[in-house]
């Protein structure tokens, strides 16, 4: 069994891109999860040291395909747990915020702008 490992942040506003690329890979987001995405991301910001130590763990990869005509690259994840609710961290090849980890939920959360938040990451 892993070891969880709990950073904790405080969550931020998005670029209000997320509901757009979660649907685009909602697909392979569902067989992950095992339930239909929430089509958003949750955003927490970290610490540097907090973000490596999560980004080290993405071991998993939603390959990269075309649709659309344009191309989508790939994704690294790592599963996490947030309010007791199992999503995934992910870490776009392409975009991504600095220090910013964003979670894919099977659901909406109840979190407000500025709140502290811990996150129980869970390396495969």
């Amino acid at each position: 069994m892993s070891t969880v490992i709990k950073v904790t942040g405080n969550v931020v506003t998005g670029v209000n891109k997320g509901a757009y690329y979660v649907k685009v890979y909602s697909k392979e987001l569902k067989r992950i999860l095992g339930k239909e995405p929430y089509y958003g991301t949750l955003n927490i910001i970290v610490n540097d040291e907090d973000y490596e130590k999560v980004k080290r763990f993405a071991k998993g990869v939603i390959k990269g395909f075309e649709k659309y005509g344009r191309k989508f690259y790939d994704v690294y994840y790592v599963k996490c747990k947030v309010n007791d609710v199992e999503g995934l961290v992910v870490f776009p090849t392409m975009g991504g915020h600095k220090n910013v980890l964003e979670i894919i939920l099977p659901e909406k959360i109840d979190v407000k702008i500025g709140e502290e938040i811990t996150i129980e990451v869970i390396p495969e």
